[in-house]
């Protein structure tokens, strides 16, 4: 914020509050466990959900483990064999979670990730089986069959103003590492009631509490829940192991 402008700097320091707690549910969403695991880049925390991760790597969870799929893609170079190899197992994590033409689901995989999918798709052409259509915002969206492709996103700015992303392009090949390798993976989660679904009891509250001591500082209190729930043992499924250039 330029130090000159004008604002509530209790309304602007809220903001930057919930700024933060947005960045950390969506890596959460992917990556949060309640243990340790070597070479894993984010801190376990368990006053918090588990990741649609672990859910698949620990059997605790009761996931379909065999819907964490190894791919036999090498991704390096661009062509029209490599994408339809890619674009086949793809279409495997629908069969995987129940919906083959991709109902209800969202594909998530890195932006480098994305990009490269995207010129694999130019190469194939108009029978590549992608389409773009327009959300509520008029916002453009990838499709895939019937399923949204997005990117996972990325972390909260450091100090250094450096975002790591949330899946990254340097997994080992066997998916347990977030860094070493030169691989990386895409996730299939199919969204509803009956499958995956995010649950939030009420919106967010935000309590103005009284001056501290020292006159300036003011305490705040912000509280809300929210949580995961997956009535179906296989909601989610992914591919990983698959071989870029990172």
């Amino acid at each position: 914020m330029d130090e000159n402008a004008y604002t509530n700097a209790l309304d602007y320091q809220v903001d930057m509050f919930w700024k933060a707690v947005a960045y950390e549910m969506n890596d959460a969403f992917f990556n949060n466990t309640h243990r340790v695991i070597a070479g894993r880049a984010r801190t376990a925390n368990q006053d918090c959900f588990v990741g649609i991760r672990e859910r698949l790597d620990n059997t605790q969870y009761q996931m379909a483990t065999a819907n964490k799929v190894l791919s036999t893609t090498v991704y390096t170079t661009i062509n029209a064999a490599n994408a339809n190899a890619l674009l086949q197992e793809i279409a495997n994590l629908f069969f995987a979670v129940g919906a083959p033409e991709g109902d209800g689901c969202v594909l998530y995989c890195s932006e480098h990730m994305l990009t490269q999918l995207d010129a694999g798709i130019r190469i194939l052409g108009a029978g590549g089986g992608f389409d773009m259509t327009r959300d509520a915002y008029g916002r453009s969206v990838t499709v895939y069959k019937n399923a949204k492709v997005r990117t996972a996103g990325r972390k909260a700015p450091t100090a250094a103003n450096t975002q790591a992303q949330v899946i990254t392009m340097t997994e080992s090949m066997n998916g347990n590492a977030d860094t070493g390798g030169t691989a990386t993976s895409i996730y299939c989660v199919r969204y509803g009631v009956d499958s995956a679904f995010a649950w939030q009891m009420a919106p967010p509250m935000v309590q103005a509490d009284a001056w501290l001591d020292n006159g300036v500082t003011r305490a705040v209190t912000c509280e809300g829940g929210l949580g995961l729930n997956f009535p179906s043992t296989l909601a989610i499924a992914r591919l990983y192991g698959i071989g870029v250039n990172p």
